[in-house]
Parts: C-alpha cells; structure tokens; sequence
C-alpha cells in the first residue's frame, strides 16, 4: 500500500510497505519575510520517522534548517552532487550524495535514484552547491516520481518510456513573470504536459499554496489546473490534496504505464475538502 500527505510546498511524506520518506521538509512558519499561509496541520513531535530525508537543492524554502529539529539526528539525507560539505556543516545528520542516475537503497528495499531537475540550485549564490535533483522511487515493478523544483524538459518523456510511474508529485506554482520563471518553475499546463510524458497513473500536485514567493496570486496555480482539467481531461487521475491531506493508493489498482494509453478514460478527482 501507498500513502502519500501532501504536509505544504514540497514536503510530502510517502508511506510505502511499512517504508516513510519525507521530501524537502519545511514545516517553519516564515522564510525570511515570507509568511507561511496554510500551517502545518498535524504534530510534528508525533510524525513517522521516516528512513530517510530526499532534499532536491539548497534553496531556503527546501532547505529550512529549523525544520531538521523534528527529525532524529541518526535520519540520513539524500542530497545533490556537491551539497554534502554543506549539510555536514550545519546538521547533525548522516548524508548520501547521490549524482544523477545514481541509486541508493533503503534499508527496507526502496531503490531511490537521483535524476536530472531543470532548475537553478545555490544556498547563498549560484556558484556553490548549486546541485538539482528529482528522485525515482522504486519497489518492484512500481514507482512514485518526486521531480523537486523544476522547469518542463524533455527527460520526462524519456523516463515515461523506461519506468513504470505509479504516481508523480509535480509541482505547479511559482511561475511569474514567466519570463524568467520558465527556466526554474513548471506552470501547471507544463506538469500536466510532464505528467502525461511520464504516462504516470496518478499526479498529485506539490509547490502550490503554501508560500507566495513570485507574483502570481497564492491559490492561482491550483484554480488555473482545474481549469486546465476541465476543458482537456487526461487520462491521468489528479488528487489535488488539501494541507495536511492523504491519500492511500491501493496498489491492486495500478496499471502498468504500458497499458495506459488502452485503459478507460479514468475520474478526475474533485478537489479535497
């Protein structure tokens, strides 16, 4: 069985077969002058350990040290090329550097693979650690798909065709002025064009509601995707989750990404209550 909570931005906690990942864990009420609008809805004190920490790059809203302090020091993190001497100075953790394509397994049989982000990392420049990633999340012939901050790009479509991805997590907001946003940040109608590349069963959107860190208003880029959903039904089912929401998807009723394109024209999920 998988569960996936979406916690707020890009933290999501994955339940998979007694395995807990949590990815890029911001639970802090303000990023610098940034106000967090929806707070974090249950106690951290009580969440589920889980074996392992996936951080996609540097930045502050992805990085939020204070949030490690729910997190038991003996948690290792999977970081980007380049970042470890980072994390090393500034937490008490264990840490995996993982180069794109490269694979580490979790002590109970999470096969976890580094891949490309288009997106551009740095904790206080863009000259040092500087490194992306999104993360593959394999068990069996499964595989949740966590792509981190990232603009549309073609390696998509490319892992579609390889892999078997049971579920995506792709964010959709942060995307104004898109003049600049396009090389950074996916606006919705591309992580549904990105979904539909990675043939994925379920796309859960992540990045949206949470911070308003560019100039489109907070709750555009999920009223702009169910719009998008509205006039161009894919067959993809997409579970927007409320903060704090979660979903268990039950594995007898995944089909391989091979036989999607044949299946019946699945639901479009409402939006959680």
């Amino acid at each position: 069985m998988i569960a996936i909570t979406y916690i707020g931005h890009a933290t999501t906690l994955i339940e998979w077969d007694g395995s807990t990942l949590l990815t890029d864990p911001n639970f802090s009420s303000h990023i610098f002058f940034f106000k967090r609008h929806v707070p974090c809805h249950d106690d951290l004190t009580r969440l589920s350990p889980p074996e392992c920490v996936l951080l996609s790059h540097t930045h502050f809203d992805h990085l939020d040290i204070p949030s490690y302090k729910y997190l038991s020091c003996q948690i290792p993190i999977i970081v980007p090329k380049g970042v470890a001497p980072l994390i090393h100075r500034i937490l008490p953790h264990p840490v995996i550097e993982l180069p794109h394509h490269s694979t580490w397994t979790s002590p109970r049989g999470l096969k976890i693979t580094a891949l490309y982000a288009r997106h551009l990392g740095g904790r206080y420049s863009g000259i040092r650690y500087t490194g992306c990633n999104s993360y593959l999340i394999e068990k069996e012939e499964q595989a949740i798909f966590f792509s981190g901050d990232t603009a549309y790009h073609s390696h998509f479509k490319k892992l579609g065709q390889e892999k078997t991805i049971s579920a995506a997590l792709l964010p959709i907001g942060s995307y104004r002025p898109r003049w600049i946003m396009k090389y950074r940040h996916m606006d919705p109608q591309e992580a549904l064009k990105a979904c539909q590349d990675l043939q994925a069963q379920y796309m859960i959107p992540i990045h949206w509601g949470t911070f308003r860190f560019s100039t489109e208003p907070l709750e555009e880029p999920i009223h702009m995707l169910q719009s998008l959903l509205q006039e161009q039904p894919i067959t993809t089912q997409v579970k927007i989750l409320s903060h704090g929401a979660k979903i268990t998807l039950e594995n007898p009723f995944f089909i391989p990404a091979k036989d999607i394109a044949s299946a019946p024209k699945l639901h479009l999920a409402h939006p959680a209550s």
